[in-house]
C-alpha cells in the first residue's frame, strides 16, 4: 500500500454536495458524518482537494486513501485511530477530541515552519485534561517512537493543567519492562540544571516568589556534579535559594535542609547530642556564669557556638547579655560579645577600639524557643548564623583585640549592670572562624571533630623572634642574624625545630616576610610532607611570590611528625623571616551538658576553662545535680608554702592527678622542692584543683604515703587534712606524746619530699 501524507492544505477545499456515510447496526459512529457546503451559511467540516473517492465508508468502518487509492488512515469498530507505518499527520492549531486510543504508527510531528500550537484532550468522555505541545520553531517537534513506545519532545514545551515544564527534551517512557516516568535533561534557566519546574520560564528573580522551582542533578556551584538540588523561588536572586541539598562527595552522602546536616555520622551525633541533657536557666535578677580571663579566651579569630532560649520576650527587652568578654572605655573598647538587640541577635567584635556590628536580617526572636546561634570572625569578614543558616556578614579588617584582662561572663554583662532571663546549653568557643558547612554540622548535633580537638592559644614555636640560633636547626641558604632568619636563593634546605606535629590537626603559623626580592618564596612542612593549606591571609599556596607582610596561614597537617620546617624553593629569591608562631586551631573551650554541675560548669576542651555557677539552676538533671553528674580527670599545680612566701618547686614533682566524679574529687601526687626560698612558720600545700565545701563533714585528710628530708624526730609522722572552703592541705607533724602540731618550714628542709593521695568533698 502507498503512503502518503495527509494535511491541512490537503483538506482545505470544499464540496458543493453533500456527502453522507451511513452505517449499520455495527457502525462506529452515532449517526451520519457529512460535509456541508459554504452555500448553506456554514463552515465546511471537511473538504477534498480532489475528485477522487478519498473517504468511504463500510459500516463498520472509515477509510481514508490517498490520492493513489491506496489506504492511508483507518478507524476501526474499536474505536481506534491508526496512522500507516511510514504516514505522517500535521496539527496546525486544529483540536483533536480522543475518546478512545491514538496508535501512531507513523510520525505525529509538526510540519514546515508553522507555529505547532495544538491541543489534544484526552479523556473517556472527551473532556479531561488539556495537554498542548508548543514549539515556536520548525525545529520544534512531538514524536512517537514506535520501537520504544516513547512519546518525545524536543525543543517544546509541554503545558499540562497550564503549568509549564521548560526543557530541552522530554521523554515519557511507556516501556511496560521499565519504571515508567517523565525524564527531562537540560534547561536553558540556570547552567547545568537538570530542570527547571515552575510558574513562568523567565528569570527567577523577576517573578513572583512561588514554591518549588527547581531539581538540579549537575553543575551547582556550591558543591560537585553528584548533587540533587530542590530550589524554592523566593525572588532573591536569578537562581533562587536551595531548599534541599542531597549530596554525594568524598565523605559520604549527606541531606542539607537549609541550615540541617544529615548523614550517618550526624545522624549518630544529633541523637547523642540532642537526648535530653542538663543545663542552665539564669533569672534574670542576678544569675550568671563566670570563667577567668586566660589566654585561651583571647584568639585573633573566633566562632562562638552555643544554644539558647528566652524565658521573656525578647522583642520587649532592650538586650539580653548572652556571652560577654569586653572591656569598655573612650577610645579603648575591647573584647566579643553576642547578645540580643530586641528580637535580633546582635554581636560585636572589638578591633582597635572599634565595633564591629552584624545582625540578623529580620526580627524573628520570640520568647520559649531554643535557638543555634554561632558568630565567626577572622581578619576579612564578621558573620552571624541562626538555625545553621548565615544571616548577615560584615566586612572586617583587622585582628581581633581581647587581651582585656575581663572575664567572660555567660548569662550577664562585664560591668555586672545587665542579667538574662535566658537558658543556655552547649557553648563552644574557638580559636578560628568556622565555615558555613562546619557551623550546619554543630546545628545539626555533630561533635567537634578530632581536627578541632587539642586546641589552644600556647605557641608551639621557641624563640620565632630569632633573637638567636636558639631553638633553630639551620643551613646554608639559611642565616640568622640581627633578629631575622634569612633565605637567600637557590635551594631547598629547609630551617626547622622539633615540635610534635599530629596527622590530621589544624594549625596556625603566623610569620612576617620582608626585604623579599621577585621571587621569594616559601612553603610549610612536616618531616616529609607539606602541610596542607587551608585558608591564608593574604591569599597564598605552596611556593608563591609572596612578597612583604604579615601571613596568618591555616593548615593541616598530613603526617605524624616531630619537626616543624621552613622551606625556602630552588629557583631563586631572598626574603627575610621573622615572629613566627604556631597553635594548634579549633575549640579552645567546650561546656555541655556532660559537664554540667550546680557549682561548675567543667570544660572539656582540656584548656581547664571551668565556669563558676553563681544562681544559675541546673535544669533537666537529678536532683543533686553533682551527684555522679559529671565526670572530668586532669592534672593540678602544687605549691608548697607558707600562705605567702611559696618554696621552689621541682620541676619534674610539681603537678599531681585529681579524678572528679560529681563533687567528691581524687587527687594524688609527689612533690619535690629544691628551697625553702623565705618561707617560714606553719606550712601547707595549695593549688587543689577545686575549693573544699564550706562545712565540718567537708573535712578529710590522710597520711603521707611516702616522706623524706624532713628535719623531724625518728619515728613521728606527718599528716594532713584539706582546709574547708579552701584549695589548701595543711601539714602536721604527729608526735606520740604531745600529739600533732603545725609542720614548720624549718622541719621541710630545702629538698623535703612528700607523697598524697586522698579525696574531698568539692563546694
Amino acid at each position: 500500500m502507498a503512503t502518503g501524507t495527509l494535511t491541512g492544505s490537503t483538506i482545505a477545499a470544499t464540496y458543493k454536495s453533500l456527502l453522507k456515510v451511513k452505517g449499520g447496526a455495527n457502525t462506529i459512529l452515532d449517526g451520519d458524518i457529512q460535509i456541508i457546503e459554504d452555500g448553506d451559511g456554514v463552515d465546511s467540516v471537511l473538504g477534498l482537494a480532489t475528485d477522487s473517492a478519498l473517504i468511504s465508508g463500510d459500516g463498520n468502518k472509515l477509510y481514508f486513501y490517498d490520492a493513489d487509492g491506496d489506504e492511508h488512515i483507518s478507524a476501526d469498530n474499536a474505536g481506534v485511530l491508526s496512522i500507516a507505518a511510514g504516514a505522517e499527520i500535521d496539527l496546525t492549531a486544529t483540536a483533536v477530541d480522543l475518546n478512545g486510543t491514538l496508535d501512531v504508527s507513523g510520525t505525529l510531528t509538526q510540519g514546515g515552519a508553522s507555529q505547532f500550537n495544538s491541543t489534544l484532550t484526552v479523556g473517556v468522555d472527551g473532556t479531561g485534561y488539556d495537554v498542548i505541545f508548543y514549539g515556536d520553531t520548525a525545529s520544534g517537534n512531538m514524536t512517537w517512537d514506535e520501537s520504544e513506545d516513547d512519546l518525545v519532545l524536543n525543543d517544546a514545551r509541554l503545558f499540562v493543567d497550564q503549568d509549564v515544564v521548560d526543557v530541552d527534551s522530554i521523554v515519557v517512557d511507556t516501556e511496560a519492562t521499565s519504571a515508567h516516568g517523565l525524564t527531562i535533561a537540560g534547561d536553558a534557566l540556570t547552567t547545568g540544571s537538570a530542570a527547571v519546574f515552575s510558574t513562568s520560564c523567565v528569570n527567577l528573580a523577576s517573578t513572583a516568589s512561588g514554591g518549588l522551582v527547581e531539581i538540579s542533578s549537575t553543575g551547582d556551584t556550591d558543591t560537585n556534579a553528584n548533587n540533587l538540588l530542590f530550589i524554592k523561588n523566593d525572588h532573591t536572586d536569578s537562581t533562587g535559594t536551595t531548599a534541599l541539598k542531597i549530596q554525594q562527595d568524598s565523605t559520604g552522602a549527606s541531606i542539607d535542609a537549609g541550615g540541617y546536616i544529615v548523614n550517618e555520622q550526624g545522624r549518630q551525633d544529633h541523637v547523642a547530642n540532642t537526648m535530653p541533657a542538663p543545663y542552665y536557666r539564669f533569672d534574670g535578677v542576678d544569675d550568671y556564669i563566670v570563667i577567668g580571663d586566660n589566654i585561651n579566651l583571647q584568639p585573633e579569630h573566633i566562632t562562638m557556638s552555643l544554644w539558647v532560649r528566652f524565658n521573656e520576650d525578647p522583642a520587649t527587652t532592650a538586650y539580653f547579655f548572652i556571652l560577654h568578654k569586653e572591656q569598655t572605655g573612650a577610645g579603648a573598647d575591647t573584647g566579643y560579645i553576642l547578645i540580643t538587640d530586641e528580637d535580633r541577635f546582635r554581636t560585636e567584635m572589638r578591633i582597635g577600639g572599634s565595633n564591629k556590628n552584624a545582625y540578623t536580617t529580620d526580627g524573628t526572636l520570640v520568647k520559649d524557643k531554643w535557638y543555634h546561634v554561632a558568630v565567626t570572625f577572622d581578619e576579612s569578614n564578621l558573620k552571624i548564623y541562626q538555625n545553621g543558616v548565615l544571616h548577615d556578614t560584615t566586612a572586617a579588617s583587622g585582628t581581633l583585640d581581647t587581651t582585656n584582662g575581663e572575664n567572660l561572663y555567660i548569662g550577664r554583662n562585664t560591668n555586672n549592670t545587665s542579667y538574662a532571663a535566658i537558658e543556655i546549653s552547649d557553648v563552644k568557643i574557638f580559636n578560628n572562624a568556622l565555615t558555613a558547612t562546619e557551623v550546619k554540622e554543630l546545628y545539626s548535633g555533630a561533635s567537634v571533630p578530632f581536627k578541632y580537638k587539642g586546641a589552644n592559644q600556647t605557641d608551639m614555636v621557641t624563640n620565632g623572634g630569632f633573637d638567636s640560633d636558639s631553638g633553630w636547626t639551620k643551613s646554608a641558604p639559611w642565616t640568622i642574624a640581627d633578629g631575622v632568619a634569612s633565605y637567600d636563593d637557590a635551594s631547598t634546605n629547609p630551617i626547622y625545630q622539633a615540635i610534635p606535629i599530629t596527622n590530621g590537626k589544624r594549625y596556625r603559623v603566623t610569620l612576617t616576610i620582608s626585604n623579599s626580592s621577585s621571587l621569594a618564596c616559601f612553603a610549610i612542612k612536616t618531616d616529609n610532607l607539606y602541610m596542607t593549606i587551608i585558608s591564608s591571609s593574604p591569599s597564598l599556596a605552596h611556593f608563591v611570590n609572596t612578597g612583604d607582610g604579615t601571613y596568618v596561614v591555616d593548615v593541616q597537617a598530613a603526617e605524624d611528625s616531630t619537626y616543624f620546617k621552613l622551606h625556602g624553593h630552588d629557583s631563586g629569591g631572598t626574603f627575610d623571616v621573622d615572629d613566627i608562631s604556631m597553635v594548634p586551631i579549633g575549640a579552645v573551650a567546650e561546656w555541655d551538658g556532660s559537664g554540667v554541675g550546680a557549682s561548675r560548669w567543667d570544660d572539656k576542651s582540656g584548656n581547664e576553662l571551668h565556669g563558676t555557677v553563681s544562681g544559675a539552676t541546673v535544669e533537666n538533671a537529678p536532683a543533686d545535680a553533682d551527684s555522679g553528674l559529671t565526670y572530668e580527670e586532669g592534672t593540678w599545680d602544687a605549691v608548697v608554702t607558707d600562705g605567702t612566701n611559696p618554696m621552689t618547686m621541682l620541676g619534674t614533682h610539681d603537678t599531681g592527678y585529681y579524678t572528679k566524679v560529681g563533687n567528691l574529687v581524687t587527687v594524688s601526687g609527689l612533690f619535690v622542692t629544691t628551697s625553702l626560698g623565705s618561707a617560714s612558720g606553719a606550712i601547707r600545700i595549695t593549688g587543689l584543683p577545686f575549693t573544699i565545701a564550706n562545712n565540718e563533714a567537708a573535712h578529710a585528710g590522710g597520711g603521707a604515703a611516702y616522706g623524706t628530708n624532713f628535719a623531724i624526730t625518728a619515728g613521728h609522722s606527718v599528716t594532713f587534712f584539706g582546709g574547708t572552703n579552701s584549695t589548701a592541705i595543711h601539714l602536721q607533724v604527729w608526735d606520740a606524746t604531745t600529739g600533732v602540731s603545725y609542720m614548720q618550714a624549718s622541719e621541710w628542709t630545702l629538698d623535703g619530699q612528700i607523697m598524697i593521695g586522698f579525696s574531698y568533698r568539692a563546694a
